[in-house]
């Protein structure tokens, strides 16, 4: 079944019963969501290539908002387990030369673009891009689009999710506002103070932080308990150990914390230690946390890709004095 033609009630995750619809649903900044409201109103779909260091921002659930709102015939891979020619030539190619079930536009959603192999697919891909252009748009997600070639990358419209800090405020209190509405929905008893820190530590990340408050609220209630491992003052030990290059105070403070959600605590870290720093070591640590909060969904092991995390930050971070 297409992913655009799945029943959302019929789904158990939240993010994904939950998923927006429209273009007008999705939480973007209005910069970003206007460029994309534009095209719904002009029936256009340009090819695309929707970008991101960080995941759970919404660029697939755009892509395919789009898709449905233009009742396009849509093809949807998922690259990082297709990733070689022989999907090119026996889905992409036949897709492409098909005759679309609709009489609409033909779409080619390839998810996880950043994991095409450069050296047989990507290649190939740049001449279907051109070959099938009056008939398919391709839409393409990554976290890490240098991991495209300049070829492919040229023959497509870059849209950078990155949010500015000045977004920041406005799209949690929006999130945090449709939160609340699916836990209502979903007769969850909460405290609104716990859920608006929660969301806020978690931010950007709207599909985790989904993920993990259904999880919490297994028995019906969320309260203070899903904070643990998210407050600040938890972390402070751990600060100090980074600020002083002591791996062995870190690596026994990682080992001895309980119930550490490593998946947001990269969010939580840049929360706390940023306003901390030095200014010229600001931006190597802010491409750190990103780095590996991206692995952190496919290594095998999250503590010890947080414990790298950590042993990088230690080389790359200078803090302000008295401010450890």
């Amino acid at each position: 079944m297409s992913m655009l033609n799945r029943d959302p009630t019929e789904e158990i995750l939240w993010s994904q019963k939950y998923r927006p619809q429209t273009i007008e649903e999705t939480i973007l900044p209005q910069s970003i969501k206007k460029q994309f409201q534009s095209m719904v109103d002009k029936q256009q779909i340009p090819n695309l290539l929707l970008s991101s260091r960080q995941p759970g921002v919404g660029k697939t659930t755009v892509a395919l908002a789009l898709c449905r709102q233009l009742n396009a015939d849509v093809l949807f891979i998922n690259a990082s387990l297709e990733n070689g020619i022989g999907t090119l030539r026996n889905e992409i190619v036949d897709f492409c030369s098909s005759y679309s079930l609709n009489g609409s536009r033909r779409v080619v959603l390839l998810d996880e673009a950043d994991q095409l192999r450069a050296d047989s697919m990507q290649p190939a891909l740049r001449g279907v891009l051109e070959e099938y252009s009056q008939s398919t748009s391709f839409i393409l997600t990554c976290n890490y689009p240098h991991k495209l070639i300049e070829p492919i990358r040229s023959r497509l419209t870059e849209i950078d999710f990155t949010f500015k800090q000045e977004d920041r405020i406005p799209l949690i209190k929006e999130f945090t506002l449709r939160v609340f509405d699916i836990l209502n929905k979903e007769g969850v008893k909460y405290l609104k103070k716990v859920i608006v820190e929660f969301v806020k530590t978690s931010f950007p990340d709207f599909r985790n932080t989904l993920n993990n408050l259904q999880r919490y609220s297994a028995n019906g209630e969320i309260d203070e308990g899903i904070l643990i491992g998210f407050k600040n003052t938890n972390f402070e030990q751990l600060i100090e150990a980074i600020a002083k290059k002591d791996f062995k105070q870190a690596r026994q403070w990682i080992g001895e914390t309980p119930d550490i959600d490593f998946s947001t605590a990269y969010s939580a870290l840049y929360d706390i230690m940023i306003d901390r720093l030095e200014g010229a070591s600001v931006p190597q640590t802010i491409v750190t946390l990103n780095e590996y909060q991206y692995k952190n969904a496919f290594v095998v092991s999250p503590e010890l890709n947080f414990v790298a995390c950590v042993l990088e930050l230690m080389a790359v971070t200078t803090f302000k004095k008295g401010l450890q």
